[in-house]
């Protein structure tokens, strides 16, 4: 088949663009039309290089079709190679896989105990074929699907560049599979479990070219029952090859200690991003004698002890010196009027994105509260693009106008998130704020009385996607007042200009509130009208 001319295959595609299945059958029996027609699918089913810990994911409000096409989507996006500046599509060249998903692939066939892995790895699938596959004596196209899949992680590992691990595996797989892997770049795992015993020392001799590696949890096992409650993560870090790591994810449980902290230090020099949410007081202490990394440009930092910060001058100091820092996320007592301060203030840095994160507002050994020097520091960082602000019960009255008044003076602002913060917002306060950022193309928010007022004063020029919280209210005359109405909400989609194509609104509320807009008319009026009008996504949460 020759190639067809770019403006054909548009034509193709935006034709079949909201029929997925045709896209995705076009990607795998086209040469021509398989890497647009993934690009597509890639626009609508998001696509991350590396795998991350999502923050709050809202994957169980898919449908599990939709699901399990967003993963076939992940998966054959892997199987298209550009080595070679050559689309090669599936069918005659499915042994080139790049990322494989094991953790996303878990989770859509159900599966809880080691039989996919063991399956997987022995080259057949046959455990995850639906039971009436075999009704009728052929393979459906899942199974066809399922049975490459085996032959290809069993046949070529050599060319998986990145791979996710699920909790229900253990390090004996990655002892098995990583002397195979020696082109692994990338390495995510659920469980601390995974990489005990000698999995290091593999990877140092197998896997040179290993630079991320991400833990989501280390679960408080006996194995891991030494004085320095930081010795498994040391011991597994110690074993790898010194300044190798660009990424490193150090996920929540058991605390990190001064030796932990000692290895992760043996990659300061090559070290972009750096995430340590469990740091404990030695560690913290730690912390403050060694030489920041300077090619820093993502920290992400928390301590989850009760006692205040210790040393908090000088952490935020440590963390000022790191000049290429660009994304800056304080979690836990790490919230400290200090740090925040030197941090918000320090001529050395210029973020483009900043988040707090805590439970709540704790006063530090001086008496200062955290919040307070975030609203009156918080405009010294005039370039910030995006903040998140995650904290319970402190912005109320005059404090949340306070934080509303230092807001109002980021103009770079692109994306806020504030849902905590505006539990108690009223609907104009929160549409104004909105308003006087023209810059602004994602926001969350909360309320508790939101009505059509809130839509007609929101007027964002650049707004993209505007995800709402909405917050019952159990007493009071205002018990589950949420009166924005479907027409209240068509009216302001009318409003929305080219400027907003691909506009989603998201409406998060609780399940047992009384909502204006809970009627599958008003749920498809509103697709209609965004898919119509801006070809945009509504999504209503239930929760």
């Amino acid at each position: 088949m020759n190639s067809l001319p770019p403006e054909i295959l548009d034509i193709i595609l935006d034709f079949h663009k909201h029929h997925y299945g045709t896209l995705f059958s076009l990607a795998l029996t086209c040469r021509d039309l398989a890497e647009p027609a993934l690009s597509r699918l890639y626009d609508i089913f998001f696509k991350d290089n590396f795998r991350d810990k999502p923050d709050n994911p809202k994957e169980y409000v898919e449908p599990p079709e939709k699901t399990l096409l967003r993963w076939k989507t992940v998966l054959h996006s892997s199987l298209v190679s550009r080595s070679t500046g050559r689309c090669r599509t599936y069918l005659p060249y499915y042994r080139y896989v790049q990322y494989l998903d094991l953790i996303e692939l878990s989770h859509c066939l159900h599966s809880t105990d080691q039989t996919l892995i063991q399956e997987l790895t022995a080259g057949s699938l046959k455990c995850i074929l639906p039971p009436e596959a075999n009704a009728y004596g052929y393979k459906t196209p899942n199974q066809r699907l399922c049975t490459a899949l085996g032959r290809i992680f069993f046949n070529a590992p050599r060319t998986i560049r990145e791979l996710s691990v699920p909790l229900i595996t253990d390090h004996i797989f990655l002892l098995k599979w990583i002397p195979r892997m020696r082109g692994l770049h990338a390495l995510y795992v659920e469980s601390g479990l995974a990489i005990v015993g000698e999995v290091n020392s593999f990877i140092k001799r197998f896997c040179p070219d290993l630079q991320k590696i991400a833990v989501k949890y280390f679960p408080n096992y006996h194995i891991f029952d030494e004085e320095d409650p930081g010795y498994w993560a040391f011991r597994f870090l110690n074993g790898l090859r010194p300044n190798t790591l660009k990424h490193l994810d150090m996920g929540d449980g058991l605390p990190l200690g001064p030796s932990a902290f000692h290895a992760i230090s043996h990659h300061f020099d090559t070290l972009t991003v750096l995430k340590i949410n469990n740091i404990g007081e030695p560690m913290a202490s730690e912390l403050c004698t060694t030489h920041p990394p300077q090619k820093l440009e993502t920290l992400e930092i928390g301590e989850d002890v009760e006692t205040p910060l210790p040393f908090p001058c000088a952490v935020g100091e440590w963390i000022c010196e790191s000049r290429r820092l660009r994304h800056l996320q304080l979690r836990g007592q790490m919230v400290d009027a200090h740090v925040i301060r030197h941090v918000l203030t320090s001529p050395n840095l210029t973020l483009e994105t900043f988040g707090v994160a805590s439970d709540g507002d704790k006063v530090d050994l001086d008496g200062f509260s955290p919040y307070e020097s975030l609203y009156e520091h918080l405009p010294t960082q005039k370039g910030l693009k995006e903040l998140k602000i995650e904290v319970d019960e402190h912005y109320r009255g005059e404090n949340l106008e306070l934080l509303f008044d230092s807001l109002r003076k980021l103009h770079s602002l692109r994306a806020l998130d504030i849902v905590k913060a505006t539990s108690s917002g009223r609907s104009r306060q929160i549409a104004n704020l909105a308003s006087s950022l023209p810059q602004l193309e994602r926001l969350k928010v909360c309320g508790g009385d939101l009505d059509n007022s809130f839509w007609r004063s929101l007027k964002v020029p650049k707004l993209r996607h505007l995800s709402i919280q909405c917050q019952e209210i159990w007493a009071g005359p205002n018990r589950n007042n949420f009166r924005f109405t479907r027409q209240g909400v068509l009216r302001f989609i009318r409003r929305l200009g080219p400027q907003n194509e691909g506009f989603l609104l998201e409406i998060d509320h609780p399940f047992s509130g009384v909502h204006a807009i809970s009627s599958e008319e008003d749920h498809r009026r509103i697709r209609e009208e965004l898919s119509a009008h801006l070809k945009g996504t509504f999504l209503l949460v239930e929760r």
